[in-house]
């Protein structure tokens, strides 16, 4: 069966990670700064935070918002619904922005509530036009996990936002085996950030080891776009109608980490004809908002939910061989 996510590992990182535990670099330390100043630099940040887990991750996010007595946060519907359940606890109002269709982003609506956050996700490296949406918008959060290496208008994804997250997990751009780098735009945001981490516990902190891996894979992180692009243009010419894919604005470069397919029947069909075939796929965004709690949600965002919840997604990624993305190619070409 060949998986719908796998790390793109190779030698170098694993020499990387080895020479850490020689040296017995396990804890965060000179790697993990490293690392936060290379992604900082590469995205024009003063710099940042290296951080272990999501929630921690979340739950500092949300004390930005309160130290800027912020209490609505503006988002996709695609976005984590992780993120909606901390702002219930967190008694933030979470307003859900409406979606595009074509291309699953959020489109740009005049809001009336400040002030407000807006948090922008890359949900399969889709970009939405983060410009038009942060007007008005008190503090801006982009989080380009699986975004990174993908531009805008010629601006790298991550280029907009007062803050950025870089997601490190195995189904990321770039894997560090987990983890989150949250980083600040200017030193006005990177001083809020480090005041507000202040109580945090060491063990919050990505270790060394997991920053080896970080490094070497951010330093190839061109190759993986590069070969990310081939493959999602070769499954695109082998979709047949009735089934489709988004669309890709003109001046947006995206690296996808797995290839959509809009199925015209049952998904759960086109899932198991998959499977019967050696290739694994599974609905799109079923860990969102959308799918998690969508009685909640505007009529308008009700009517795109169908779309969505027909999307499934196939294998896309750099380790995948010749022969294996042809085979998921043919069953592209050939779903029910």
């Amino acid at each position: 069966m060949i998986p719908l996510y796998c790390p793109t590992i190779d030698r170098r990182d694993m020499t990387a990670v080895l020479e850490c535990m020689i040296h017995e670099q396990l804890t965060a330390g000179a790697i993990t700064q490293q690392l936060i100043a290379e992604c900082a630099q590469h995205l024009n940040c003063a710099g940042g935070l290296a951080l272990r887990d999501w929630h921690t991750t979340l739950n500092l996010l949300f004390a930005l918002m309160s130290d800027r007595s912020i209490s609505t946060l503006l988002a996709s519907p695609l976005s984590p619904f992780s993120l909606a359940e901390v702002a219930a606890d967190r008694q933030v109002a979470y307003i859900p922005l409406p979606l595009s269709e074509k291309n699953a982003v959020p489109v740009a609506s005049a809001s009336s509530h400040s002030p407000h956050a807006l948090f922008l996700s890359t949900p399969l490296g889709f970009l939405a036009d983060v410009e038009a949406l942060s007007a008005g918008s008190t503090i801006v959060i982009e989080d380009i996990g699986e975004g990174l290496g993908g531009t805008y208008r010629d601006r790298p994804a991550g280029s907009f936002g007062h803050y950025v997250l870089v997601t490190l997990e195995a189904e990321n751009i770039v894997t560090a085996g987990g983890g989150t780098l949250l980083l600040g735009r200017s030193k006005h945001e990177l001083a809020i950030l480090n005041r507000l981490s202040r109580s945090l516990p060491a063990e919050s902190y990505l270790s060394d080891l997991n920053a080896a891996l970080g490094m070497a894979q951010l330093k190839r992180i061109e190759d993986f776009v590069r070969r990310r692009r081939a493959i999602y243009q070769k499954y695109r010419r082998a979709l047949q109608a009735p089934h489709s894919t988004f669309t890709i604005a003109r001046d947006c470069f995206i690296a996808p980490t797995a290839f959509p397919i809009i199925v015209s029947g049952p998904p759960h069909e086109a899932i198991r004809y998959a499977a019967s075939h050696g290739v694994e796929m599974q609905l799109a965004y079923r860990n969102s908002v959308l799918f998690h709690n969508s009685s909640e949600l505007p009529e308008p965002h009700k009517r795109a939910l169908a779309v969505f919840r027909r999307t499934i997604i196939a294998p896309l990624y750099p380790t995948l061989n010749p022969q294996e993305i042809k085979t998921v190619e043919q069953v592209i070409r050939t779903l029910p």
